[in-house]
């Protein structure tokens, strides 16, 4: 169903038309996987004189917080047109998103800021970091000798196998996008003809690793490198480094902003050979506190807290001897999220407790590790 602020079908080349002149996209291979997003997608637009001119692109997803799945979209393609810049327009569509998210029922929402000041505005809040490792070719890590085998295969026969690694991965689980089958082949047809897929498989044939990574020389960039265990991570990362005559360094961007999580950092005997770049990611809106807080998966009893937040009140249970946590939705977001703890808030002096004790509780009932997302909406 369409109107002129939501669109589900229609105005396709005024939207593509719009998006690539405010991001500089262009040839075939980007034309057609945004056609593909059309089909997924929602866009939330504004029109001056009868001419689409300004438009945010909505997509519906799950996101995997410690096993618990969270319903949720990501914001991309936010464009306007020069000469309709600071109209409003970009207000009027937020306004209508959020009426999106109270109708449908959505808890989070992300995206990757232009600006994070000007979506805080919004409430969005700074969430996730990635982390860029660059390495000359002769730097790149040797790997030990793994017994599994490695195999190239095209994005039709690997599809299957990588949906189901990146489904059970640890690493996936931790604040990432559970993907539909379209968001993979958009994926691919973004990177289309250049990303490879190679599976790592264990002596029975049973896949267990895989890394997708295209080659333009002089860089190998590596998209996803995911595995089950260390001889499967072992197996593919010798495959990458067999590349290290054909190409004069290594990139990759990883969705974990530690480098200590990263196994090809940790395999580095010279860790000051490789470039590390800590680079600020998504944001996070939380939209509906009573759901998120009932359904987080808290890894302790915290019933007996009461988080006032901006003025109001969540109340966690029945229990008694109640705790109460006063703390502005912008910190409590970034707690949650791990982008600082228990004890920064409380030297900020950005959080109150009613008890100390209560302060010791909060703190062991966070995941602490940090947030990874891969994704980009």
């Amino acid at each position: 169903m369409n109107s002129e602020k939501r669109i589900t079908a229609g105005y396709g080349k005024e939207r593509m038309d719009l998006v690539q002149y405010a991001f500089n996209k262009s040839g075939e291979v980007w034309e057609n996987a945004f056609q593909h997003y059309l089909k997924h997608t929602v866009s939330f637009t504004d029109f001056t004189n009868g001419k689409l001119t300004s438009q945010v692109s909505v997509i519906p997803f799950e996101l995997n917080l410690h096993g618990v799945p969270f319903k949720s979209i990501g914001i991309g393609y936010v464009a306007s047109y020069p000469e309709v810049r600071g109209n409003g327009a970009m207000h009027r569509i937020f306004e209508e998103i959020e009426a999106y998210e109270q109708e449908e029922g959505i808890i989070l929402s992300l995206l990757d800021p232009f600006s994070y000041g000007f979506y805080g505005r919004f409430g969005y809040v700074h969430a996730y970091n990635r982390l860029k490792m660059t390495w000359a070719n002769q730097d790149f890590p040797s790997f030990p000798i793994s017994d599994y085998s490695v195999e190239r295969l095209s994005f039709e026969e690997a599809l299957p196998i990588i949906q189901q690694l990146h489904r059970d991965a640890n690493g996936t689980k931790k604040g990432s996008m559970v993907r539909s089958e379209w968001w993979w082949e958009y994926w691919h047809l973004k990177r289309v003809p250049h990303e490879k897929i190679a599976v790592a498989f264990d002596e029975y044939h049973v896949a267990k690793a895989y890394v997708r990574y295209s080659t333009n020389f002089p860089t190998l960039t590596i998209h996803e490198w995911i595995g089950e265990n260390i001889q499967s991570l072992n197996a593919l990362g010798r495959f990458i480094q067999s590349h290290s005559s054909s190409v004069e360094n290594f990139v990759w961007i990883s969705p974990e902003e530690n480098p200590e999580d990263v196994l090809a950092f940790q395999m580095m005997a010279e860790k000051r050979n490789v470039k590390l770049e800590v680079l600020p990611y998504m944001q996070v809106k939380i939209n509906d506190w009573h759901v998120f807080l009932r359904q987080y998966p808290w890894k302790r009893d915290v019933s007996h807290f009461v988080f006032q937040l901006d003025g109001k009140s969540f109340e966690m249970g029945e229990a008694e001897n109640k705790v109460e946590v006063s703390i502005s939705k912008e910190n409590f977001t970034k707690l949650l999220f791990s982008k600082t703890s228990v004890k920064q808030l409380v030297f900020q002096e950005e959080i109150v407790f009613s008890s100390r004790k209560g302060m010791e509780e909060l703190e062991h009932a966070l995941h602490s590790e940090a947030k990874a997302l891969l994704d980009e909406f």
